[in-house]
């Protein structure tokens, strides 16, 4: 039985975003399976897993607001700014109170530059950065900006701090966190981080590796969201059954909606694809649902085959061009 949906996995410390996906994947018995948003090994938390057809809508999820809260360990620097990494530097940590701390912490809320760090997915010249960092290479990032729409103080004591953080796509809490050490003057690498939560994605519930191996097969395929859950931002199209047979022959056609991508809804076959309306509100295709079979055009299958026949007439009376 083919599957499709989404689920929140609660993703473990010590595993890759793909490790964890590919255990998931064989427990749901998926063929196929997609992750939204990398999270680092040490990192826990909110991981949005797309099974099936849902895959298709990984794409069109990655650009989302994010929340964490982080342990800030002070002090030490390490290659990876986190525990996971080489320490490359020690420094004694100055006395501080809450007050100095909110105050450095102004500087970080809104839109911010930030360079990304060596160890992340990111390419140079199609090699991930993290593999060049194992190689001793250090390769020029140039600084970006990214929105840090909440910044907050939750905890600390004479080493640490741990912060909530609410920021947008492209943000990294390593570098953040390592900009803020060195302004106290210590230096800091992550010690803990986890993803509270991802838009749009803030009330569902996660489900730990643990959890859905105490289930059978069909107990977990119950916890599965619809394919559409994660793209619930993207502006509905629906359209009645005369142009749904038009759209499933690839035909495009006017509807009254803005330009842009959107989720496009038959009014009796449900999520039938993505889709794009074009300047001119014409509905075109970007990724069709595998589920929803396409019907042939059987009038321009009939034009072209009669078309054929005529060129092969010519073509044997000697009168074709």
């Amino acid at each position: 039985m083919k599957i499709s949906g989404i689920l929140l996995l609660d993703k473990p410390a010590g595993m890759s975003s793909n490790v964890a996906l590919h255990k998931a994947r064989a427990m749901m018995g998926a063929k196929k399976a997609g992750h939204a948003g990398t999270l680092d090994p040490l990192a826990t938390g909110a991981l949005p897993l797309a099974f099936g057809e849902a895959t298709k809508t990984c794409t069109y999820m990655l650009e989302a607001d994010k929340s964490y809260s982080t342990r800030a360990q002070l002090g030490i620097r390490t290659d990876t700014s986190d525990a996971d990494g080489a320490v490359i530097e020690t420094r004694a940590v100055p006395k501080f109170n809450r007050m100095q701390i909110e105050a450095l912490l102004t500087q970080f809320r809104g839109t911010i530059l930030q360079r990304p760090p060596m160890y992340s997915a990111l390419k140079h010249q199609g090699k991930a950065l993290y593999l060049l960092a194992r190689q001793g290479i250090e390769i020029e990032r140039a600084e970006r900006t990214v929105q840090i729409h909440r910044l907050e103080l939750t905890d600390f004591g004479e080493d640490w701090i741990t912060l909530e953080i609410v920021c947008g796509t492209g943000t990294y809490v390593r570098s953040l966190v390592e900009e803020i050490g060195e302004l106290l003057g210590c230096g800091a690498h992550v010690s803990a981080l986890r993803r509270l939560w991802v838009v749009p994605f803030e009330g569902m519930q996660m489900h730990t590796l643990d959890e859905l191996g105490a289930l059978s097969k069909a107990e977990r395929r119950e916890l599965l969201s619809p394919s559409d859950a994660g793209i619930v931002h993207l502006p509905i199209v629906v359209i009645n059954e005369a142009q749904t047979t038009r759209y499933l022959q690839a035909q495009r056609f006017q509807v009254d909606a803005p330009p842009g991508l959107c989720r496009v809804y038959g009014e009796t076959a449900g999520l039938l694809a993505i889709g794009e309306v074009f300047e001119d509100r014409r509905l075109g295709v970007v990724r069709m649902m595998a589920e929803v079979v396409q019907i042939p055009n059987l009038e321009r299958r009939a034009a072209e085959k009669e078309l054929a026949a005529q060129r092969k007439l010519l073509e044997e009376t000697g009168l074709a061009e």
